[in-house]
């Protein structure tokens, strides 16, 4: 069910239009995010995310460590949002936390024999409608941070008015 979560998060944004970032030029070989809204317009809410980590994968799968994002000051947060409104390469997190204006995501630990396959790929963290996000009250260009092992990359959130 929560891929079908995943699946909807994404093809909303996608369907409405919503802007996504390509990597930044000379990001080959180095991470980079992007993020794309379900709506883009000044105040919405909620609106489902969907942000794209472009980093160093094992077996297709992050490779564990602090995931975390950190929403800019003008973004509308609720006090707490639910593991279930988040999902990360369409599997629910363990457990997560918001802080102030950072979203810490645990995952569970993998089970059995992984493989040591690591080459680059691209890893979706989804945030539903359901955690009740909203976006800045005012038009411009916004910086998300994802926090991913010891790198902090940024990635854009657009808004029109």
């Amino acid at each position: 069910m929560l891929r079908a979560v995943s699946a909807a998060v994404c093809g909303a944004a996608l369907a409405t239009g919503a802007a996504a970032v390509a990597a930044p030029p000379g990001a080959e070989g180095s991470d980079w995010a992007s993020a794309s809204l379900s709506s883009v317009h000044a105040g919405a809410r909620p609106v489902a995310l969907v942000v794209s980590l472009h980093t160093e994968l094992q077996c297709g799968q992050l490779r564990g460590g602090a995931l975390a994002l950190t929403f800019p000051a003008a973004a509308r947060l609720p006090r707490t949002i639910s593991a279930s409104a988040i999902a990360v390469d369409g599997k629910q997190p363990l457990s997560v936390k918001l802080a102030n204006r950072t979203l810490s995501i645990t995952m569970a630990p993998p089970v059995g024999a992984i493989c040591d396959v690591i080459g680059e790929g691209t890893a979706k963290i989804a945030v539903s409608r359901a955690a009740r996000v909203g976006n800045p009250p005012a038009a411009g260009t916004y910086k998300l941070v994802v926090h991913y092992r010891t790198e902090a990359i940024p990635a854009k959130l657009k808004i029109k008015a």
